[in-house]
């Protein structure tokens, strides 16, 4: 799609189905959805597709994306569905995918790179892939952001005004920052040197199997006023292709808007291995527990947290601060030269 794009806001949906898309230009639409990659395609009443993958006989060249948005191309719709179905085609986007008044839902069978803006205005952003990297700008103003995939490398803005999902079954590499009323990670490693901010008044969830924190910053955002950012433009606008329909998607920076408060689960911080925060801050006023099974290594480093449960070969908090309700340390070796050690209620050392 190039030149002047496609306008497909004067009728209800919009349906593209290929084995690859290129968009250069404006795509507009009321509900959009694009079905990628080799398939048999049966669709009824305009529900969600029904995909079934198949091989192809021929020894036709694969393409290098199943979907590749360029800097100057954009997809603005009311509703956005993409999926992506065969094995290593992944998506690439410059521009900007914005859903303006439901979800944004990307599928893909391989790795997705993000370095401009993937947006839904009024409703939840959903991404699955493989692998997935973000330099640029991924946000809701108003709902849910849940990320699956093997991988996630952030050194963009991932904004959420309500609830940032994050579920990796290998790594979580987070340079850039991670914003959202509430954040829920589960990964099998989190390494951050960003920051992964939490705007709302419940206590974060993080589940890792090894955490490094290294002058990194993890926990209550500064000015926190019960919502999140709801994300701002973390990548390049592009912009915006000419006489787009009055009636169909439109390129809008999601904008945060008051919401009512909502009830999350409590918030806890499960490390299977040790807990590196060399020189990092974990902030949490009190209302997060953490359990740390192998070490903590809290070396000029900074946490704030509600009881403490630290097992392991060893303590190190030199130089550091530790201000919690409660703690229970059982550690082989235990260090706190000129480091601060804190219990609101009781402090139990064995080591």
């Amino acid at each position: 799609i190039e030149g002047k794009g496609l306008n497909g806001s004067l009728t209800p949906y919009t349906d593209i189905y290929a084995r690859a898309l290129k968009v250069n230009a404006g795509l507009y639409a009321n509900e959009l959805n694009t079905v990628l990659g080799q398939n048999d395609i049966q669709v009824k009443d305009q529900i969600v597709p029904q995909i079934k993958a198949i091989k192809d006989s021929t020894s036709t060249p694969q393409p290098n994306f199943a979907l590749d948005v360029g800097q100057l191309g954009g997809m603005y719709a009311g509703k956005i569905f993409l999926v992506g179905t065969e094995q290593g085609l992944g998506v690439r986007n410059a521009g900007t995918i914005n859903s303006t008044q439901s979800t944004l839902t990307l599928n893909a069978n391989g790795d997705l790179i993000n370095n401009g803006n993937l947006i839904a205005n009024k409703d939840q952003v959903q991404l699955k892939a493989q692998n997935i990297q973000n330099t640029g700008n991924v946000s809701s103003a108003t709902s849910q952001i849940s990320i699956e995939s093997q991988s996630l490398d952030n050194s963009g803005l991932i904004s959420s005004a309500d609830e940032l999902q994050l579920n990796q079954q290998n790594s979580l590499s987070n340079s850039g920052t991670l914003n959202a009323a509430r954040v829920v990670i589960d990964a099998g490693s989190l390494k951050n040197s960003g920051s992964i901010e939490q705007t709302g008044l419940q206590g974060l969830d993080l589940k890792s199997g090894s955490m490094t924190n290294l002058g990194g910053k993890i926990g209550i955002a500064k000015n926190t006023t019960g919502g999140g950012t709801g994300g701002s433009t973390g990548g390049s606008v592009p912009t915006v292709p000419t006489d787009p329909s009055k009636d169909g998607g439109s390129l809008e920076v999601a904008t945060p808007i008051d919401t009512t408060p909502k009830t999350y689960d409590q918030g806890y911080i499960h490390v299977q291995e040790q807990l590196n925060n060399d020189q990092g801050a974990i902030i949490a006023n009190g209302g997060v527990d953490l359990d740390s099974q192998n070490g903590l290594d809290n070396q000029g480093g900074q946490l704030n947290l509600g009881a403490i449960h630290i097992k392991g070969n060893s303590f190190n908090n030199n130089q550091g601060e530790l201000t919690v309700k409660s703690a229970d340390i059982q550690t082989s070796s235990f260090s706190n030269q000129q480091g601060l050690l804190q219990s609101l209620t009781s402090l139990d050392v064995n080591s």
